[in-house]
């Protein structure tokens, strides 16, 4: 911003005090101005921030539904347990084959990282900036859960495709058990700490609704 010398001469204190008042307001419109254009820029960059956001929640929602299929991989270790305790108890058991997998989920918190490194976050309510970032959180806490999981059940697929089960030694039936027992533990802490983070998801993209979304978040 420019200030110019005023067009003539001072010759009096009520022609100071004009051009002062002159120079005061100009100065207050110019502020202003910079003020209405920075805060609708600010406004247009959360708004953008927040529909980012939604959407990345939302396809991470659609993936943690994923996380069904862990009832039906829970059944499976089960199975196998009881295989192996008949196989334990009495040498032999009914059961005959096994069909171990883990669903992986591809959670991504690009846009809440994004949001963060250009100051966006900085400009939301802070309401809001809370649920977002306690349903990130919880994303990240599942994703260290899901690995475990995941590391769980390549062991117990190790141990299916290593050798004949019904060749094994007690010993080593006994240790397959119990590998089988930590993994099915980790998978149902999987399994329950998604159903969590559907809950968050819901939190975070529907605030004012308590039963689920009927509707999207009006920005």
């Amino acid at each position: 911003m420019d200030i110019h010398p005023p067009d003539k001469p001072i010759h009096s204190w009520r022609d100071f005090a004009l051009h002062l008042v002159t120079i005061t307001i100009g100065i207050l419109i110019a502020l202003g101005l910079d003020a209405f254009i920075e805060a609708v820029h600010w406004r247009h960059v959360v708004h953008e921030a927040e529909a980012n956001i939604d959407s990345e929640l939302r396809d991470n929602k659609e993936q943690v539904g994923l996380a069904k299929a862990l009832v039906g991989i829970q059944s499976e270790h089960r199975k196998i347990l009881s295989f192996l305790n008949d196989e334990i108890a009495h040498g032999k058991s009914d059961i005959h084959g096994f069909n171990l997998s883990h669903p992986i989920t591809g959670l991504t918190a690009t846009s809440w990282e994004t949001s963060e490194a250009i100051g966006a976050l900085a400009h939301m309510p802070y309401v809001e900036v809370k649920r977002y970032d306690g349903a990130y959180n919880l994303q990240r806490h599942f994703e260290d859960v899901q690995q475990r999981g995941l590391n769980n059940v390549l062991s117990s697929m190790a141990f299916v495709a290593a050798q004949d089960p019904t060749k094994m030694g007690k010993q080593e039936l006994r240790r397959a058990r119990d590998q089988i027992m930590t993994s099915l533990s980790s998978l149902e802490a999987e399994r329950q700490i998604a159903s969590q983070l559907s809950q968050a998801y819901n939190q975070a993209l529907y605030p004012k609704q308590e039963n689920g979304p009927t509707q999207e978040k009006s920005k």
